[in-house]
């Protein structure tokens, strides 16, 4: 039996198994969700197991000797339970705290309260604090909570992340923003002010001198480096438009931003070691366990665009996943718009190309 006052199926990512043996030999197994299993008549032994989110619950065999047999917990799995038990205490007395290791939600929620939809606080607390797995079992069980108890509202959440996080452009859309606009979007990660330092600072990277070597051997322009962004498959060539954006900023941003809502497919290859969650999914890119993860849909020219401009300009206004609206594109596109009209305010940068 397992401790806790919540059933397996709100467990936070659990799942076990047993298997029947009869006379040494595999008979059947259940791997149903539950805390209690009925024995088949004629078993003489089982196999137990259960994993919860990481942690190992049971691990165990035993002969079948008795009508009803309760197997103890491991150890280290009481911080699993305890957590799911913390947060049913938070739900009962309306004090649901979450954590976040980005500090930028925290920010978001300050400003906006976002949070308060699902009478929950949440805080920015740093990944090498300890007590880093009670506090993810604890966010995951949330989650579930969340999704049963606002089954509408929760798929909308990184929407509504989103909106939030970018208001102050989207409000702006198509208007010349100044600085007194922009109260919460320089207190954010990833929105950059200052290109002359970020283009310096990626061209330093000792990572980007094959791709510096290797521009200097070819015959380029900045329009058949757009062109290969557009039609080409092979991964590589948006890695070299990526040092040619830091060479030429002004040009390629520009050039970019028109891309924005264009949704041709084009395809990868070239791509080991490279992480983007929907495409594995769906099959469209192999995953290696391991690699350099990116936010937006590089098989496609709005996505690898969008890309682009965040390595470029080291300032992320939103991601371009898998079959965006075209009413999304637009309004990325005009948060695009309207930093970059930003940025560009009395020539933009002295060093930006």
């Amino acid at each position: 039996m397992l401790p806790g006052k919540l059933p397996p199926k709100n467990l936070c990512d659990y799942y076990s198994w047993i298997v029947y043996y009869k006379d040494g030999k595999k008979i059947s197994r259940d791997s149903s969700v539950t805390d209690s299993y009925c024995v088949p008549d004629g078993i003489d032994s089982v196999d137990v197991y259960a994993n919860g989110n990481g942690y190992e619950i049971v691990d165990t065999s035993f002969r079948v000797n008795e009508g009803y047999t309760a197997i103890p917990i491991q150890p280290t799995s009481v911080e699993y339970f305890t957590a799911h038990d913390k947060f049913l205490s938070d739900v009962e007395s309306s004090h649901i705290q979450l954590t976040t290791e980005d500090e930028d939600i925290e920010i978001l929620d300050k400003e906006y309260g976002f949070m308060s939809t699902f009478d929950a606080t949440i805080s920015y607390t740093s990944w090498d604090v300890p007590g880093r797995d009670f506090r993810f079992t604890y966010n995951c069980t949330a989650e579930n909570y969340f999704n049963d108890k606002y089954p509408t509202k929760y798929p909308d959440l990184p929407q509504t992340i989103d909106s939030l996080r970018y208001l102050e452009l989207d409000q702006k859309c198509g208007s010349s923003v100044t600085e007194k606009d922009l109260l919460v979007l320089p207190q954010l990660a990833n929105f950059n002010l200052d290109l002359e330092s970020h283009t310096a600072k990626m061209l330093g990277e000792r990572y980007q001198t094959r791709y510096l070597e290797e521009l200097n051997k070819r015959a380029w322009s900045v329009g058949s480096i757009i062109d290969s962004v557009k039609y080409g498959k092979d991964y590589h060539n948006i890695r070299l438009a990526e040092i040619v954006g830091y060479l030429h900023t002004k040009d390629m941003v520009n050039r970019l931003i028109e891309l924005i809502s264009d949704t041709s497919f084009v395809g990868l290859t070239n791509s080991a070691d490279l992480i983007y969650w929907e495409r594995i999914k769906s099959g469209d890119l192999q995953s290696y366990g391991h690699g350099g993860v990116v936010f937006d849909d590089v098989f496609t020219v709005s996505g690898r665009a969008n890309h682009l401009l965040y390595k470029i300009t080291g300032t992320r206004l939103g991601n371009v996943r898998m079959k965006p609206s075209p009413e999304y594109l637009e309004r990325l596109k005009c948060r695009w718009i309207t930093y970059w009209d930003f940025i560009m305010q009395d020539g933009g940068p002295t060093t930006t190309r």
